[in-house]
């Protein structure tokens, strides 16, 4: 295993572009799984318009025929017979060859009803299928997990972060995106300037905490924290959501009105809330003082 020590840096991230990405392509997979539906439906379609006309044809050339012989057994039969036998054959086979055409024409009905069922069915099966490979295919693009971590500048937060990257990260395809909710837009730049730097050294110091690959990114969003974060995290659709907890009491926290109060309650995903003191920060960084166990890759890069 190598022992390679390059940290990735943090980058700047949209929340919502990988999931536009990941619909884009999603979209573009139905698209063409539903063309090839539609051709196979057409082209059964077609075989089975092909098949009633043969059967139509088949029924009154049948029909036809059979009027034919018996016209003329009865000519052979009744010769001399009169006119009024003359008509009466002629009728019969009048009789004889609409009754040959009424049976082509309910065999060709049949043959259409069975066509547009298996038309039908073979829509839905496409349609099935196309939902499936969808699926897939939105598994097959991310096996990675996705972690959505709230932060700012306090000790809880860089406690939380430390936790995320000594317990959490089990792939090199995890994504842990730190999340700076500002309350002043003229803060943005400092904020996230902070932000990377704040991550970065985290990071860094604490390199036997990731035996993988850690891809972080670096988001500030304007708006009140709870809220936001929530907002983030349902537009990210993250596998769970990480909030750091102050460490008050429940009576303290309800008063203060709590973030991590507010977001496990309101939050659409998965909420870790993680709450350590500083013996347990110690205990976490001499657990990890391994540097021979740390691999990693390029840094994390977003198109």
């Amino acid at each position: 295993m190598s022992s390679t020590n390059t940290a990735s840096k943090p980058t700047e991230f949209n929340p919502a572009d990988e999931l536009k990405r990941s619909e884009q392509q999603a979209r573009a997979e139905g698209q063409q799984q539903s063309q090839q539906a539609e051709q196979q439906a057409q082209q059964q379609s077609q075989q089975a318009e092909q098949q009633q006309r043969s059967a139509e044809y088949q029924a009154r050339q049948g029909g036809d025929s059979k009027a034919q012989e018996t016209t003329r057994s009865s000519d052979t039969t009744i010769s001399g017979g009169g006119g009024q036998n003359t008509q009466s054959t002629q009728q019969r086979a009048e009789q004889i060859s609409k009754e040959g055409t009424s049976r082509s024409e309910g065999q060709g009905q049949g043959q259409q009803q069975q066509g547009q069922q298996g038309q039908q069915g073979q829509q839905q099966q496409g349609q099935q299928q196309q939902g499936q490979q969808q699926q897939q295919g939105q598994q097959q693009q991310r096996s990675g997990s996705k972690i959505l971590l709230a932060m700012d500048e306090a000790n809880h937060s860089i406690r939380a972060l430390k936790f995320v990257l000594s317990k959490l990260v089990r792939s090199s395809e995890d994504i842990i995106t730190a999340l700076f909710v500002i309350q002043n837009e003229l803060e943005r730049e400092a904020t996230y300037a902070r932000g990377k730097t704040l991550v970065s050294t985290v990071h860094e110091s604490f390199p036997a905490d990731c035996k993988f690959a850690v891809q972080i990114a670096v988001s500030s969003s304007l708006g009140q924290v709870g809220p936001k974060i929530c907002e983030v995290a349902d537009t990210f659709q993250p596998d769970m959501l990480i909030v750091g907890s102050s460490g008050k009491s429940h009576l303290e926290g309800m008063m203060a009105g709590s973030v991590s109060n507010y977001v496990l309650s309101r939050a659409s995903c998965p909420v870790v809330v993680v709450r350590l003191t500083t013996a347990d920060e110690t205990r976490l960084e001499r657990k990890n003082q391994n540097p021979t166990l740390l691999t990693r890759n390029e840094p994390f890069k977003l198109s």
